[in-house]
């Protein structure tokens, strides 16, 4: 039975696998080309692939599904037509063959490097690099890279020297730090850094970009800094807190002083009494020097420079980092200077607290029977109004109950203006 004899199926079934092998030995010849295998297998492929293609013509023209006039002598077209054995059997051979180069192929790409080899790995790196000329055509990207160039630019990586240039300046969306150095964040919350180094090749400089996922230290090191800032302001409380505690403990040790020296003025009084109704039961001179001494006691030195008005004030913001500036006169004694002290006290800690600022600014008249007392500060104004909750509330609360006013702005700038009458009333603005 000759090969027209068989089947329909079966011819159009062998012309398939006739397809399938000259596909393989087409790849096997490009494969070979590529990783500049040796000439003679080189050869060798390109002569099997040859008589796969004519097989194929052969087998097409014998189906009569192709007008193509296949180059062959009519004589061995029959010869080949005729015996069908010899077909499969050539077919089977340059099959065998074709999937033994495939497999050597495969054996030697992965225990060899390549051009094709270096490349797959160089796109399996995690980090993203490139390298580019200095005119900023690319050499070489690897598929992250290009991942973050199109995420960014919505373009592959055609000028990687102007995408550093951009880079740089922080002129894409979700940058971090620009610089040198920058750091972006891309939309799936990722965080990388990217550096740019210069590297001599062929008399020239490529630019290697390599951008580094430093999500978990960034992370990291931003928690880091908010722990920082919440420690900052404890310890900031705890000076404060540290200063008032010294003035609380010298207030103290004042009153034990007075308390003392009111039972011993008390005790020269009852032997100046004694003396006096019994002359003879008590010494005049152990009397008279203790009487000088009483007097000394409280004719000596004056006050303490901690007893000085405002001292814990100017004392808690030299503790606190914070310049304070009055401008004016402050009130000096009484409920108003109390106020005053609580105002400056309740605004330096706001300064620190919430403007970020250094310096507190306090201007002071006295108009009229009224003190006019204007608090603000260097730091960033408020990003919207100002809450009146803790010291501020308290602060409304008591300058209120002193019959005066408290008026808090918040644009342009943070500024808190308390009103305070000498005698009592009501401000009337």
């Amino acid at each position: 039975m000759s090969f027209p004899e068989l089947p329909r199926l079966v011819q159009s079934l062998t012309a398939v696998w006739t397809l399938v092998v000259l596909l393989m030995f087409i790849y096997n010849l490009v494969r070979f080309l590529q990783l500049k295998r040796s000439p003679g297998l080189t050869a060798l492929t390109g002569v099997l692939l040859a008589a796969a293609m004519y097989l194929y013509q052969a087998l097409c023209y014998g189906l009569q599904i192709s007008a193509w006039q296949v180059p062959l002598v009519p004589a061995w077209f029959g010869f080949l037509m005729a015996r069908p054995a010899l077909v499969f059997g050539l077919l089977a051979v340059l099959t065998s063959v074709a999937a033994v180069q495939q497999y050597r192929l495969g054996k030697w790409i992965r225990t060899h490097l390549s051009v094709m080899s270096v490349k797959e790995a160089f796109d399996r790196l995690p980090t993203g690099m490139s390298f580019s000329r200095e005119n900023g055509r690319p050499l070489l990207v690897n598929t992250e890279m290009e991942r973050i160039c199109r995420e960014l630019t919505g373009q592959p990586p055609r000028n990687p020297a102007r995408f550093w240039r951009h880079l740089s300046k922080g002129d894409y969306p979700g940058t971090l730090r620009s610089g040198e150095s920058p750091v972006l964040e891309l939309k799936d919350g990722r965080v990388y850094n990217i550096q740019r180094s210069l590297i001599p090749f062929g008399g020239e400089s490529v630019q290697e970009l390599m951008a580094v996922d430093v999500t978990e230290p960034w992370q990291l090191t931003s928690q880091l800094e908010e722990k920082q800032d919440r420690a900052k302001l404890v310890n900031t409380r705890l000076k404060a807190l540290l200063g008032t505690i010294e003035y609380v403990t010298m207030s103290r040790e004042l009153l034990q002083i007075k308390t003392s020296l009111h039972n011993r003025i008390g005790e020269t009084l009852l032997l100046t009494k004694r003396c006096m109704l019994q002359p003879g039961s008590v010494d005049r001179t152990e009397l008279l020097s203790q009487w000088r001494q009483d007097l000394a006691q409280l004719s000596g030195g004056g006050a303490e420079p901690w007893q000085a008005p405002y001292y814990v004030i100017n004392r808690e913001a030299a503790l606190l980092g914070i310049e304070l500036r009055v401008n004016g006169e402050l009130p000096q004694e009484g409920p108003l200077m109390q106020l005053a002290d609580l105002a400056i006290q309740t605004h330096m800690t706001n300064v620190l607290r919430h403007a970020g600022g250094s310096a507190a600014y306090v201007d002071s008249e006295h108009i009229d029977g009224f003190w006019r007392i204007t608090l603000t500060n260097d730091g960033e104004a408020p990003h919207w109004p100002v809450r009146e909750t803790g010291g501020l509330a308290n602060l409304r609360k008591e300058a209120e109950a002193a019959g005066g006013t408290l008026t808090i702005e918040s644009e342009p700038r943070f500024r808190m203006t308390m009103i305070l009458p000498e005698k009592g009333g009501i401000y009337e603005l």
